[in-house]
């Protein structure tokens, strides 16, 4: 799959993930600057699964069970007093999700 990230309307980052596989991103803020949750690819994702199916990821225009801009659809939290972690996992449910929109 694929993650076509955007901010401000241009292209961001582009991720490239294989099945199972994992992508990491680690944030190191100054003292009063930490955030619980920090959303690290813009505004709006466009997500590929298998190249050509695709579904988008927090734009105004489109409402997916799960938002991957969206804390909410994140599982994990605080893990001690200065470390917070959090995890999205795409699952059978968002590739369907993303057919059954074309």
């Amino acid at each position: 799959m694929k993650l076509k990230m955007y901010r401000n309307g241009k292209v961001n980052d582009t991720l490239v993930l294989k099945i199972n596989a994992s992508k990491e991103y680690r944030f190191i803020s100054g003292a009063g600057d930490f955030q619980s949750f920090h959303y690290p690819f813009g505004d709006s994702v466009y997500v590929f699964f298998d190249d050509t199916i695709r579904i988008t990821h927090g734009s105004n225009n489109t409402i997916v069970d799960r938002d991957i801009t969206k804390q909410k659809s994140y599982t994990g939290g605080r893990t001690d007093e200065y470390e917070y972690r959090y995890e999205f996992i795409f699952t059978n449910d968002d590739y369907q999700e993303a057919l059954d929109n074309q």
